[in-house]
């Protein structure tokens, strides 16, 4: 019977998951504490063909480089950000990831959000259970903002910002968009100004991670941000991803 390959794990993952590899793999977790890392890399990295680990943890180039047998990283997630792919490459080390897995679970919580944001779904729902609506001592509850027909600017169309713009036709929503550049294609309309999208827009959606890029103030663009200031933040991956 041949021997498993051996799977170095950065991170603890879902149960399912972690499962699942064991079953195909020898799955050995790196240790948490610095100390005990730097150790376990040096007299164990070149066992290891494999790494897996998620688009929040990453992997850095140190540990890429004390990896000396690595083929492989398997992040799980959208984004790359926590990788630095030209290291990758030049070590001949292929990067996989999980693009268009998420975009339909995240456009469902986006929206969820939305609602919640717009109804006061979390408000509501602490007034009752502080037995304010029965008892009527603080007066009536403001039931919010119109979702659907209000205005809705998304920052950074693209595969999440895009499906979510598709989930915004169910509620007839207005929606432009800005991102680095105008999408090719994309009959909504471009903004090519934040702030000025900031202005139009009653619900705002940020759908892209920020990387110090000065012309994505994230100050600015959320007190911006609708002039209810009702906005939801999806975080998925760098401009435009």
């Amino acid at each position: 019977m041949r021997d498993k390959p051996k799977v170095l794990k950065m991170l603890k993952l879902l149960p399912w998951l972690e499962e699942r590899l064991a079953v195909a793999y020898e799955v050995v977790n790196l240790p948490s504490q610095a100390a005990q890392r730097a150790d376990f890399l040096g007299r164990h990295g070149a066992e290891f063909s494999a790494v897996v680990t998620s688009a929040a943890y990453g992997i850095d180039n140190a540990t890429m480089d004390q990896l000396t047998q690595l083929k492989v990283i398997s992040s799980f997630g959208v984004g790359l950000d926590k990788i630095d792919v030209s290291h990758a490459k030049t070590k001949g080390i292929a990067v996989g990831y999980t693009p268009d897995v998420l975009n339909d679970c995240v456009a469902d919580l986006a929206f969820a959000l939305l609602l919640g944001i717009g109804r006061r779904v979390s408000e509501g729902d602490r007034f009752v259970r502080e037995g304010h609506w029965s008892s009527g001592a603080v007066g009536p509850f403001s039931l919010g903002f119109q979702v659907s027909k209000a205005k809705l600017g998304i920052v950074g169309l693209g595969r999440i910002g895009a499906t979510i713009a598709k989930r915004s036709t169910g509620f007839d929503m207005a929606v432009r968009y800005h991102s680095r550049n105008a999408v090719e294609s994309e009959p909504r309309t471009y903004e090519p100004s934040l702030m000025d999208l900031a202005k139009w827009a009653l619900f705002g959606g940020h759908h892209l991670g920020w990387r110090g890029d000065s012309s994505f103030d994230q100050s600015r663009s959320l007190s911006g941000f609708g002039r209810e200031g009702l906005f939801d933040q999806c975080l998925a991956g760098h401009v435009g991803g």
